[in-house]
């Protein structure tokens, strides 16, 4: 009953998105393709307890993990939980 399913095939070669959590003691990130794949995932310890340092060096890590991992691929988002 109803129209027929049509099947969307994903691209996954050519986005990627991007994900960062914030936890208490460290951070991470991660880049993933749009099938919820982890590309590349990076965890380490804040350093510190100053709020704003700590999302700092968050974004800072985040270039350095594209260039490595992206593989050409265009970042289209950034989610961000805590």
């Amino acid at each position: 009953l109803g129209r027929p399913h049509i099947p969307v095939e994903i691209d996954t070669g050519r986005y990627l998105v991007a994900g960062a959590h914030i936890a208490v003691a460290h951070s991470t990130l991660s880049l993933m393709d749009l099938r919820g794949r982890i590309v590349a995932e990076d965890r380490r310890p804040h350093g510190t307890t100053d709020p704003h340092r700590v999302l700092a060096r968050l974004a800072a890590r985040l270039p350095p993990l594209v260039a490595a991992h992206a593989g050409g691929r265009t970042v289209l988002a950034l989610g961000l939980a805590t």
